[in-house]
């Protein structure tokens, strides 16, 4: 029997009568999910002219695996104008050739002092099929011209609504960098605040505006659409399920002028997650006579065969196998098989290492901590063993140990 674990923390897994705990804790931070041919590219090369809110495009892998990309435009929509959004090569990034991007020309009309909540500032979302990770993108063309336009963007990955935040740079900028432009970007890093104002009845009103974190905003200078000066690099390496852009005019509304605009939002690549499989087995330690039945003091090889058929790669040290034992068999802890461990260990490309951990436990409920004595032990009712490192897509491994029969 095999259970499939996805996108899940924790799954039970019974068989045999006996009880397998998977569970896969939430990551602190993670890393490049995915090999080349599991990545998936939103390559807008493949979709030129124009994008209507509503519009979807299905994204296939080198493995030929698919995942659909909705995108939807809310907000100031009616003030993207020139025939925008549309698909063309206006802005390359600096990258040569003639690459598409999703081109967005807006004349908002007025300046913006809150990208989040200003009816003057257009929303941009991309949904995945189902959870993604390591999503990367680029905007390029982010940056100023005096009394028309101060490029301003906020990027967002979301999970079932809940913000994820995302890892900000430029060429010239690096991660995390805010409050000045690294020359010759055209690009304010958030969280910084720059100074705006307004008149009332002749006198002049200071006030900032706050640009945050996930922010970008266009500083001196102009980016022309085949340089890098204006590009933004944005990663949300957690699972998401929805990338989420802002576009607005920063400024003054009351005393700045507002005029068109323009910036391209590039490609779109990331991974799928990782699909864990269990499948647990027993079969008799010696295969052959009498040694090969179930019955009182003979020995059983438990097996936990642990795959993944997902499109990236684990978490280090994320997947934990906890064993519930039944009460008519007792686990050894010695040397199962004259390597020095008391489990066996199998390795089919997975990278995996045997182990970081391994707990015995004791009564029930278990508390873990238990020491091992080397033979048979009726009193251990749980065996606990975390993998070391990560564990590839598309790979497999089994951890075997032996029980016997009381």
């Amino acid at each position: 029997m095999t259970f499939s674990v996805r996108n899940v923390c924790a799954a039970l897994l019974m068989m045999l009568g006996l009880t397998v705990l998977v569970a896969r804790p939430a990551p602190a931070s993670a890393q490049t999910a995915c090999s080349a041919g599991n990545a998936f590219t939103l390559d807008w090369d493949d979709h030129p002219g124009g994008v209507s809110s509503g519009d979807t495009f299905t994204v296939t892998n080198g493995a030929g695996d698919d995942v659909t990309v909705t995108v939807n435009f809310s907000g100031a929509v009616g003030s993207l104008t020139n025939g925008t959004p549309t698909v063309n090569t206006a802005n390359s990034g600096g990258l040569g050739g003639s690459p598409n991007g999703l081109y967005l020309y807006a004349d908002f009309g007025a300046r913006s002092i809150n990208i989040e909540n200003d009816a003057n500032a257009v929303g941009i979302t991309f949904s995945f099929s189902e959870a993604v990770r390591d999503v990367n993108l680029s905007v390029f063309d982010i940056d100023f011209f005096g009394n028309q336009f101060r490029d301003w963007v906020k990027v967002e990955g979301q999970r079932s609504g809940a913000s994820v935040a995302p890892t900000l740079t430029t060429p010239y900028n690096g991660a995390g960098t805010g409050g000045t432009a690294i020359a010759p970007s055209t690009i304010i890093l958030g969280q910084t605040t720059f100074p705006a104002s307004f008149a009332i009845f002749g006198f002049t009103i200071p006030y900032n505006v706050t640009v945050n974190a996930g922010e970008a905003l266009g500083t001196s200078g102009n980016s022309t659409g085949t340089e890098d000066l204006g590009n933004l690099d944005a990663v949300i390496e957690a699972p998401i399920d929805t990338v989420r852009l802002r576009y607005a005019n920063a400024g003054d509304p009351n005393s700045e002028a507002a005029g068109v605009q323009a910036i391209t939002i590039h490609d779109l690549s990331f991974c799928t997650l990782p699909d864990i499989n269990v499948a647990k087995s027993v079969a008799p330690h010696v295969p052959t006579g009498a040694g090969s039945f179930a019955v009182p003091g003979n020995d059983m090889v438990y097996t936990l065969s642990v795959s993944n058929t997902g499109g990236s790669r684990t978490d280090p040290d994320s997947i934990v196998l906890t064993d519930l034992l039944p009460s008519d068999i007792a686990i050894f802890t010695g040397d199962f098989d004259g390597s020095g461990n008391p489990l066996a260990f199998s390795d089919s490309g997975s990278g995996v290492t045997c182990c970081s951990s391994l707990e015995y436990g004791t009564g029930n409920p278990v508390v873990w901590g238990a020491a091992a004595d080397e033979t048979y032990d009726d009193d251990i009712t749980a065996i606990r063993v975390t993998p070391g490192g990560t564990m590839a897509e598309q790979s497999s491994f089994t951890i075997s140990f032996r029980v016997q029969v009381n």
